[in-house]
């Protein structure tokens, strides 16, 4: 199989390709409309109008992953979720792990002029989170990813297993990968492995269905109106503590909007849930730098930074050291 370059350019040739050959007509255009650590994104026009998203996959095991997510996701939301048209992975032909989904409209939240009436943002943030309390209404009987790969009989479990996991790659991946942050990041891991019973201690009653990225650039608002058209990109999606899904409502770039501060008033929360949501934002940042093989992503040293000072203002709070 001949390897392509993981890159925005390099990749336009295949996608046509494989977009042709998946819709059985030609490609009017094709332009990148985004992308991140983990994958890159195109908007595909064919010559019979139709148009589709097209999102190819830098770690292969999150095609699946997404693809299983986005399908419980349309199914529960009130919220358009795209529709996964197909997916593929790699082959000589196409030698790309690529999923094609529908296209939503609207411009991401993330995109809307920072000067927003407090009325927009209001609109914005509580539609959305209604939308996220009804997905969390969609349960299962067990704890885990959603593509089904391990299931646990208690959410306490299955995340202690994501954590030691984390925790065991972040040892030789701070060696291999130097950064500044490399003995600190180790250090709060270690003080959240020492204390995760005490972290954890609030029972989870169901496994909830979890989005895993709800954070402002995967929300879709419509530009002229500010109403929520869709929510897209789920990340580790999972059953589990519906908690876990509050921390990206929480992300610097989206806090004008005060999603998590609408979610803790209009619904029930736990104790423990700031303590919780600023130890599950920081695990997951580590997870999905690991992921990506580097450090430079989501913001840098100045993001982790920010992340290590608020969970070390949580362990303060609670006398965790």
């Amino acid at each position: 199989m001949e390897k392509i370059p993981f890159e925005k350019e390099g990749l336009l040739p295949v996608i046509q390709e494989l977009g042709q050959a998946k819709h059985g007509t030609t490609v009017k255009s094709l332009k990148s409309v985004g992308g991140g650590g983990f994958g890159l994104v195109y908007e595909l026009v064919y010559d019979d109008g139709k148009a589709e998203i097209l999102k190819a996959f830098k770690v292969g095991d999150m095609l699946q992953a997404e693809a299983a997510a986005l399908r419980l996701l349309r199914q529960a939301s009130p919220l358009k979720v795209p529709e996964v048209y197909y997916t593929h992975g790699a082959d000589d032909k196409f030698p790309v792990n690529a999923m094609a989904m529908e296209r939503i409209d609207g411009v991401s939240a993330q995109d809307l002029p920072f000067f927003l009436s407090a009325k927009k943002r209001r609109l914005i943030s509580e539609t959305v989170i209604s939308a996220l309390a009804k997905i969390h209404e969609t349960t299962a009987d067990k704890y885990g990813y959603v593509d089904g790969t391990e299931s646990f009989d208690t959410w306490q479990e299955f995340y202690k297993a994501v954590l030691f996991d984390v925790y065991e790659r972040a040892k030789p991946f701070c060696k291999e990968n130097v950064s500044p942050l490399n003995d600190k990041i180790i250090a709060v891991l270690e003080i959240g492995i020492k204390n995760i019973d005490y972290i954890l201690a609030d029972k989870v009653k169901k496994p909830s269905l979890l989005h895993g990225d709800l954070w402002i650039a995967n929300i879709m608002v419509d530009a002229k109106t500010f109403e929520p058209t869709g929510i897209l990109d789920p990340l580790h999606s999972m059953w589990g503590d519906k908690e876990f899904d509050l921390f990206p409502l929480n992300a610097p770039w989206g806090r004008r909007f005060k999603l998590y501060e609408t979610y803790k008033k209009r619904y029930e929360t736990s104790a423990r849930v700031d303590l919780k949501t600023a130890f599950y934002y920081f695990v997951n940042e580590v997870l999905c730098r690991l992921q990506s093989g580097s450090w430079s992503g989501g913001g840098g040293n100045s993001f982790y930074k920010l992340l290590i000072k608020c969970l070390e203002n949580e362990y303060q709070k609670h006398g965790i050291k």
